[in-house]
């Protein structure tokens, strides 16, 4: 009798020591699963983060391809409709000995009905001898300007059109931005065997300016109401300093 009990009580510890070890098994079983899971949620968001990174990275490039597409875009058509200048007139500045060449379907010079002191410019014929034409803008104006040999051209932009200092990096780091709310636009563009700086105004400035600088000299060229790109590109892709 005292060996049935004996062996019913050493069945009853054993059950209990063998649940009790199967229980802790368990639970270290679903800690370890609660622990993967865990893990694994955080290398899905670890993941989801890099594919958003990926993305972003993405749509920036596109950006940016796009930029340079309209870019070779822009001077391969300029290059085009550009073509031979047959018949051109040349025309040599005495003080500064730059010369340019010009359709022959323009004057070039102050018109009639302005002031001796006005910035020469390229005209059409009927504009250019008109007697009562003081106001009148010419579709093309002219500017050289003489500067210290190491003034930069963007210094001299940031000066002339009255831009914060603090544009000037900006400006000479980027090749394509709208700046000042969008009140111009700087394009570094090739013309010709040339580097021109093209400020491209807003809504408020409808004009177009082109700026080359050769040592002390500045060229620019301003196409008043953006009216003649192509005659204006095609007179600063003739420029030639002394």
């Amino acid at each position: 009798m005292n060996k049935i009990l004996a062996t019913i009580l050493c069945l009853i510890i054993g059950i209990a020591l063998g649940g009790g070890g199967l229980y802790f098994w368990y639970s270290d079983q679903q800690k370890i699963t609660d622990q993967s899971i865990a893990d694994l949620i955080t290398e899905k968001q670890q993941l989801d983060q890099k594919i958003t990174d990926l993305e972003q990275t993405n749509i920036e490039l596109e950006k940016t391809l796009s930029k340079l597409e309209k870019t070779l875009l822009e001077e391969a058509t300029l290059r085009i409709q550009l073509g031979a200048k047959t018949n051109w007139q040349t025309h040599t500045d005495a003080e500064s000995g730059v010369s340019f060449s010009y359709p022959p379907s323009y004057e070039y010079g102050t018109a009639a009905g302005q002031p001796n002191d006005a910035a020469p410019g390229f005209w059409l014929p009927q504009a250019f001898n008109a007697p009562d034409c003081g106001e009148c803008f010419s579709d093309i104006n002219l500017e050289i300007v003489k500067v210290p040999t190491d003034q930069s051209l963007t210094d001299y932009i940031v000066e002339k059109f009255y831009l914060p200092s603090l544009l000037k990096t900006e400006i000479e780091n980027q090749s394509n931005g709208l700046l000042l709310d969008g009140l111009y636009q700087f394009n570094k563009i090739q013309i010709g065997d040339r580097q021109f700086l093209k400020i491209d105004g807003g809504e408020s400035f409808l004009a177009t300016w082109y700026y080359t600088k050769n040592n002390d000299t500045i060229v620019g060229l301003l196409d008043f109401f953006q009216d003649n790109p192509t005659t204006a590109a095609g007179i600063a892709e003739t420029i030639k300093f002394k």
